[in-house]
């Protein structure tokens, strides 16, 4: 009897890892297609429209929209299993998640622009429906890897193109790493990647695997560096450590206050007594190498800020539509009045305040909120490297979306760190043991 059972568990895993490499396969084949171009490394300013007179929408096509769509059939399909994970009694986290969502949809009635609110929002579920089958099918370790393994696939996949085209050259000054994206874009990727390397490192039983995911890691954390988004680099600095935070007794983490007091505060007195010339090579280090346009391109974020704020007074509570605020013409006036081509506000919170309003930013922010709670308070009791995860990513968010936008959007980010929250919201994140891993957990 016992024969069987080891023989029906084994035929189970290799089914579900069979699966586990389809979807990883899937989720990196779609968001190729919708998002990423092996060109970019070959522009300048990484960016198709940098020497356009005009620029375009953010919205896609039809095309796009189909490829996105399997990732909905995939997660219905998964539904509809008889077999998989539970799904736990709702709780504010999982009725936040829900409401962000229906005051997104409900937006079409007072958009600026109704189809483009509608085919957004229509995007919006096919991603929330592909990750609600994706956290119901896999376990919490399972869907930490296929972050893991996605994400890992495109920073190859961008050195690979960057090999190939003979723009890999992180010897120049000048070099940022893009791969087949925007560097600022490359840099989340890479903090996903370096991330989960280390949780999973850090939750593995074999010595020697464990070593190769820490160097994997160290690797993707010098990729990060090679991008020089300072936003992103902050973001999984600030990331990283809550999640190490988390961890700490209170000995190790009152040294460590102290420490770093100590060297902030020496370095502060040494900054102010050396000469302008160190000063200029200090201030040049923190600004990653990146010449004095790059510097006024980062500081000057605050004309566009106030200039998108007349926007966000003109309709405060519900805004101008789920997705719906950018169009083509006012992409071209907002860009011709402040000379400078530009698409997103630079500002996930304001860019949020544009899309829905001041009541959606607050749905959607008390969802972060609650679930940094619900993972702080998971990740400290069990260690489940998913719970890390999702705590080091939304403290990401929260720093990223101060000087981005990508954090709030419709994109393979949103959608790889959303199926962990999902199945934190709809799941919970203490029942790895629901579903046969494919990778041996440490024994605690």
């Amino acid at each position: 009897m016992s024969a069987i059972t080891a023989q029906t568990t084994a035929v189970s895993e290799q089914t579900n890892s069979k699966r586990l490499i389809v979807v990883v396969a899937l989720i990196v084949a779609v968001f190729f297609f919708v998002s990423h171009d092996v060109r970019t490394s070959l522009y300048e300013e990484f960016a198709p429209w940098a020497n356009e007179s005009a620029t375009v929408a953010s919205g896609g096509n039809a095309l796009k929209g189909s490829a996105l769509a399997m990732l909905g059939a995939v997660g219905l399909y998964f539904l509809f299993q008889h077999d998989g994970r539970s799904f736990r009694r709702p709780t504010l986290f999982t009725a936040l998640g829900v409401a962000y969502i229906a005051w997104a949809a409900i937006s079409v009635l007072w958009s600026v622009d109704p189809g483009t609110t509608l085919r957004r929002v229509a995007v919006l579920v096919f991603l929330f429906v592909g990750a609600l089958g994706i956290a119901k099918r896999f376990s919490p370790r399972e869907i930490l890897m296929i972050a893991w393994a996605s994400s890992g696939m495109f920073v190859i996949l961008g050195l690979l193109t960057e090999f190939a085209c003979g723009t890999f050259t992180p010897w120049r000054g000048d070099y940022r790493f893009a791969g087949t994206v925007h560097p600022n874009t490359q840099g989340v990727q890479t903090a996903i990647f370096a991330l989960a390397s280390f949780l999973l490192a850090n939750d593995e039983s074999s010595k020697t695997i464990r070593n190769w995911l820490y160097t994997i890691a160290a690797c993707g954390a010098m990729l990060l560096l090679f991008t020089k988004s300072r936003t992103s680099l902050s973001a999984f600095a600030f990331g990283a450590s809550v999640c190490w935070l988390a961890r700490a007794d209170f000995r190790r983490l009152s040294y460590v206050v102290v420490f770093s007091t100590a060297v902030f505060s020496l370095g502060g007195f040494l900054v102010t007594i050396t000469s302008e010339r160190i000063q200029d090579r200090i201030s040049a280090a923190f600004m990653l190498g990146r010449d004095d346009g790059d510097s006024e391109a980062f500081t000057g974020r605050g004309p566009i800020w106030e200039e998108l704020s007349y926007y966000a007074v003109a309709r405060p509570l519900c805004g101008h539509g789920y997705e719906s605020f950018w169009s083509v013409d006012r992409i071209d006036e907002i860009s011709d009045h402040l000379h400078w081509k530009f698409r997103e506000s630079h500002n996930g919170y304001l860019e949020t305040v544009l899309s829905v309003g001041f009541i959606g930013a607050g749905i959607l922010f008390s969802f972060v909120l609650v679930g940094i709670g619900y993972s702080l308070k998971v990740y400290r009791k069990t260690a489940t490297p998913l719970a890390g995860f999702i705590l080091g990513m939304l403290c990401f968010g929260l720093v990223s979306a101060l000087f981005e936008s990508g954090m709030v959007g419709e994109n393979y980010l949103t959608f790889v760190i959303g199926c962990g929250i999902v199945s934190a919201a709809f799941f919970g994140l203490d029942d790895e043991a629901s579903l046969p891993s494919i990778v041996t957990r440490s024994q605690r």
